[in-house]
């Protein structure tokens, strides 16, 4: 029963959210560290938050995608290296 009840109010919750259209815990983290730092790389980010560059990769592309909450851009000279910020 109680592992019927957990299944239950995790599909809620699932379903609440996507409803909602309300950011992944992911996103928000992100969006906060954005605002505490300012424009940031990948990379800083992904190091701050404990996770590979490519999950951050992810996580801002989402972000991007879904509102417009984040930029790119070039750092300095360098057209391999990119900064992000929150908009």
């Amino acid at each position: 029963m109680a592992e019927q009840l957990r299944r239950v109010i995790g599909n809620l919750v699932r379903e609440v959210r996507n409803g909602a259209h309300a950011p992944s815990s992911a996103q928000s983290e992100t969006l906060g560290l954005l605002d505490r730092h300012g424009p940031t790389s990948i990379s800083s980010m992904a190091a701050h938050r404990h996770v590979k560059h490519q999950s951050m990769r992810l996580v801002v592309a989402q972000l991007a995608d879904a509102n417009g909450s984040s930029r790119r851009m070039q750092m300095g000279g360098n057209h391999l290296q990119w900064a992000v910020s929150a908009d």
